[in-house]
């Protein structure tokens, strides 16, 4: 979950140790480091505090993840010719807009789409008229992926439904709007609403009777507990977790429990009060 001083943040802190990280580490432990974050190595870049030409290879080999055009600015001086000719010739295929606004897109972070950028700000009246106007099939559509796309669920999951993408941001105006127009409710709708952050969608999907793909919820207070939503996470832990399954989980399943979550995403809500469980230390 993001608000608006997210990545800021996270640069103000680099900043602060911008002195011992060079001291300690090499640059390809930096750049290793922060490799799955476009974003963030974008800001390293940028601040000087590792060398793009060091690691023209490691980008072009992400072809898949699309480095190669996200930072072809930073590499385009230090490739040859013929992928200097590749990459610009992709870039050609994306919208002209988008050539024009490529900065402005790059620092956002977020899909570069219209209707991506109207589901995130849940700008409800500007939706209905856009999808009005192009006839948009509101049950088929799914938002395109995008190289500056930096979420890395939505990366994962690269094509979201709308509904999909408006639980993800907690916009409840067009999630209700979809819903109400007769779009499927799928199970994935659970993990996509943790990370909007929003308990009044949490409670909707309970209403609708939307259940999730893991009926004991096991799966979607895990990924609340790695998002570090708590107030969400603690709701589903009383609420919806089956506990007999937890207790199990804590007793005979070392890797898949609340306090194992509590290690691996350094989420300490669920950090042990004793220490006699005995896959703990483990």
């Amino acid at each position: 979950f993001r608000d608006h001083l997210f990545y800021e943040k996270i640069g103000k802190i680099l900043d602060f140790f911008a002195e011992e990280i060079k001291q300690t580490f090499t640059n390809s432990e930096i750049f290793n480091i922060f490799s799955s974050n476009k974003k963030i190595l974008l800001y390293l870049f940028s601040n000087k505090l590792i060398n793009p030409a060091d690691f023209i290879n490691s980008i072009l080999q992400k072809s898949d993840k699309k480095y190669h055009l996200y930072f072809f600015p930073e590499i385009q001086s230090f490739v040859n010719d013929e992928n200097r000719q590749k990459i610009e010739d992709e870039l050609k295929n994306l919208d002209s807009l988008v050539l024009k606004e490529f900065s402005k897109y790059r620092l956002i972070g977020e899909n570069d789409s219209y209707i991506s950028e109207l589901i995130r700000n849940d700008s409800i009246e500007e939706f209905v008229f856009y999808v009005n106007k192009t006839n948009l099939s509101l049950s088929k559509a799914t938002i395109k992926p995008s190289i500056f796309e930096t979420h890395s669920f939505l990366l994962k999951n690269k094509e979201p439904t709308l509904i999909e993408y408006a639980a993800f941001f907690g916009s409840i105006q067009i999630f209700q709007y979809l819903r109400l127009n007769n779009v499927n409710l799928p199970p994935s709708l659970w993990l996509y609403a943790v990370h909007g952050k929003n308990a009044d969608l949490i409670h909707l999907l309970e209403e609708l009777h939307v259940e999730p793909k893991d009926e004991t919820y096991e799966e979607v207070f895990k990924e609340a507990i790695k998002c570090h939503h708590n107030d969400i996470a603690n709701y589903i832990y009383c609420n919806l977790l089956d506990q007999d399954v937890e207790q199990d989980n804590i007793e005979i399943n070392y890797d898949e429990n609340a306090l194992s979550y509590s290690f691996h995403y350094y989420n300490y809500e669920y950090f042990p009060k004793k220490f006699d469980n005995k896959f703990i230390f483990y």
